[in-house]
């Protein structure tokens, strides 16, 4: 159950992903790479976040695959599986927010 919680929730961030890649989602407070120089300039908005698209498109397919990769470790110690998979998520949110902010302060 957990494998797939896990793995639906990459597909989730992958999904969310395709409309900012896209350049669909228009300036909001709701969904998308929201900081005040998003918010002030329609133009660094939709830069800002199909190129945020793309770092959650990755990390959401990196979060399912590997879910998948370590699920045998789930059926032999479940507790090895949930700390695994926390700190892939964790590092990958580290990671993306970083690459997303070093990408927005070259705007």
């Amino acid at each position: 159950m957990i494998v797939a919680i896990n793995f639906f929730l990459g597909i989730l961030c992958a999904a969310l992903a395709i409309p900012l890649i896209q350049r669909r989602v228009p300036p909001n407070r709701l969904y998308g790479f929201r900081t005040p120089k998003t918010l002030r300039n329609e133009s660094i908005w939709y830069q800002a976040n199909a190129y945020a698209g793309k770092t959650l498109l990755l990390y959401g397919l990196t979060l399912s695959l590997t879910s998948l990769v370590l699920s045998p470790i789930y059926l032999w110690q479940p507790k090895l599986y949930i700390l695994f998979i926390t700190m892939v998520a964790l590092l990958g949110i580290g990671v993306i927010l970083y690459f997303d902010f070093c990408y927005l302060n070259r705007l």
